[in-house]
């Protein structure tokens, strides 16, 4: 069976490289006051799982194993189905659509479990129920279940919501189920999913890994829900996965740290056999240690914008709302945003007038040598108002950023004058203004790009609904 990552989300995967990224974030005031974090979860258990509908490995898991769960282990456990099609052969993968359609309409009308238990009851080795069948027996209001199917928008938007998550959640296959963030991959004996469910219920032993999300509730597009299983991945171990709120963990106005949420361990981190792959960058508060965020997200930001200049702005200066980005223009990620990403950017907000745009350069000289001489010529091509031109040209041709190259840029700009252009690359005020940019990312505890900063918010490179979802929310809360 062909992975989800490389088959389905093949072309949103194109969107989301890895950041580029130097260094470990900071503590926000310098003084973290002694804290505290609870060994029971502030937030009742939950069940992620993640099916194909036509895939027989997803039957015999929900047919033979989870129905039996449901009525014993897991009955008190909020459960949360989402849905994926993994199937190569068009026939079957057809089946899977379909399938998945009934489900998003049976969601409509409240009946999703109902719809499930019936579909895999009666689902066979390669044979499956007629979704019509299958939604009358369930009790659904058959009309209203009818239109629902044949509305491709509902559906669509549906489906993409759906690969959203599993691309933030990091699932490979299915059927793949997440207890409160513990990670169970892959068709599984039904006692290893019931050991998961006792070990989560009970109490905690001191010594036994367990992974601290501090958070802020009031954000509900805040998470890096990658970073979880992410560091399991690199532990080789699963941990528990307590969720707590910041204001029951520190009796402050704000939290002492610049962004949430923020991940902490314990001891029992140390016992993993691949723990130095994470532990050295591990940052100690007292008896607990931070745990760097690993994987693409947004973050709720405590700070302000003083120090933030908006130079070369791309947008209406009527927009309420700045964005800022920090690039790189040797950075891959930083490439494949400005290509792929930003035109639609461009087109949904900066043309429509809801937001503008501004660049403060971010070049990560210790691992991109070229960065720091690009970013200063984009400021020379941006004294003679040709940033964006000069922007999209050194991106283009990213493979090829020598001295030369950047003159040669410039030279192809009808507006841009190739010996002031040179002098300009030549200066020492220029060169300033990159170090201006480099002491506020200092300041802020940007290590990595490309990363950017709206409103309340700090995130990174995203596949574009949530991207899109992020600034919408920027937008709404400006108005």
């Amino acid at each position: 069976m062909k992975s989800i990552l490389s088959a389905v989300l093949f072309l949103l995967l194109s969107l989301l490289l890895p950041a580029c990224t130097k260094s470990k974030d900071k503590s926000f005031s310098g003084e973290v006051p002694s804290f505290s974090l609870p060994l029971q979860a502030e937030t009742s258990l939950k069940a992620e799982i993640f099916l194909d509908p036509g895939e027989e490995k997803s039957v015999q898991f929900y047919r033979d194993i989870w129905m039996e769960l449901k009525k014993g282990k897991a009955d008190n456990i909020r459960r949360e189905y989402h849905f994926v099609s993994v199937r190569a052969e068009p026939k079957q993968e057809e089946l899977s659509r379909q399938a998945i359609r009934g489900i998003f309409c049976a969601q409509k009308q409240g009946m999703e479990e109902a719809f499930l238990d019936g579909w895999f009851s009666q689902a066979k080795p390669g044979a499956f129920p007629s979704v019509e069948q299958v939604a009358r027996k369930s009790g659904l209001t058959l009309p209203e279940f009818s239109n629902c199917r044949n509305d491709e928008q509902f559906f669509s938007q549906r489906l993409e919501d759906e690969m959203l998550v599993v691309m933030e959640k990091n699932v490979q296959t299915v059927p793949t189920v997440l207890f409160s963030g513990t990670l169970l991959g892959g068709l599984q004996e039904k006692k290893n999913y019931e050991e998961q469910l006792e070990r989560l219920k009970s109490e905690p032993k001191p010594d036994e890994w367990i992974l601290w999300e501090v958070r802020e509730p009031e954000c509900e597009i805040c998470g890096s829900e990658g970073t979880l299983t992410e560091i399991q991945r690199n532990l080789g171990m699963p941990a528990r996965i307590l969720r707590v709120e910041w204001k029951n963990v520190f009796d402050t106005a704000q939290p002492p740290f610049m962004y949430l949420p923020k991940f902490f361990s314990n001891e029992g981190i140390k016992k993993s056999p691949q723990s130095t792959v994470i532990t050295r960058g591990l940052k100690q508060y007292g008896k607990y240690w931070e745990i760097p965020r690993m994987s693409a997200g947004v973050w709720r930001y405590y700070g302000d914008y003083r120090g933030f200049t908006e130079r070369h702005v791309l947008g209406s200066a009527k927009a309420s709302v700045t964005v800022f980005e920090f690039t790189d223009f040797q950075c891959p990620a930083c490439r494949q945003f400005a290509l792929l990403l930003f035109p639609q950017v461009q087109r949904d907000f900066i043309e429509t007038g809801k937001l503008k745009w501004a660049i403060i350069h971010l070049p990560l000289t210790t691992i991109h040598a070229r960065a720091f001489d690009a970013a200063m010529a984009s400021e020379c091509a941006g004294a003679q108002n040709a940033f964006w031109e000069y922007h999209d040209q050194v991106f283009r041709y990213q493979q090829n950023l020598s001295r030369a190259d950047l003159i040669r840029y410039a030279a192809n700009l009808a507006d841009v004058k190739v010996e002031t252009f040179t002098n300009c690359l030549n200066s020492n005020k220029t060169a300033s203004i990159i170090n201006q940019d480099l002491r506020l990312a200092e300041n802020l505890q940007v290590g990595g790009t490309p990363t950017f900063f709206a409103g309340r918010y700090t995130f990174s490179s995203l596949p574009y609904p949530r991207f899109r979802q992020v600034l919408e929310k920027v937008v709404a809360e400006s108005r």
